[in-house]
């Protein structure tokens, strides 16, 4: 009769322990079902002045300042600092190395973070 005693008081702390193993692991079920955008959304708050981004709805957008707005397409990928080609100054927009919105004003010839 003590092995029956022994026998069920293992069983029963087994058992207990299996339940509190698996009252803790999480379940599908558990998990948020919808997960939130990883990309920006125009009209979204954001401070990074001129970063860009892409809005699959509305395309390239560019950060104001403020928020998220509609962007020129820029045209390449270029070094900020570095000289335009004549037919840049004053035309095209272009990304920087880093993903800012940048221009080429005449009164520099140089590439440099778009200013309105």
């Amino acid at each position: 009769m003590s092995k029956q005693r022994g026998r069920a008081a293992v069983s029963g702390v087994g058992l207990g322990l299996v339940w509190a193993v698996a009252a803790t692991i999480p379940t599908a079920a558990a998990l948020p079902g919808v997960a939130p955008s990883l990309s920006p959304r125009v009209e979204q708050p954001c401070d990074d002045f001129d970063k860009l981004a892409y809005d699959p709805a509305v395309g390239q957008i560019v950060c104001d300042g403020s928020q998220w707005s509609l962007s020129v397409q820029p045209v390449g990928v270029q070094h900020i600092g570095s000289p335009c080609m004549p037919d840049q100054i004053n035309s095209q927009f272009a990304t920087s190395d880093d993903g800012y919105l940048i221009y080429c004003p005449g009164t520099t010839g140089v590439w440099g973070l778009y200013q309105p």
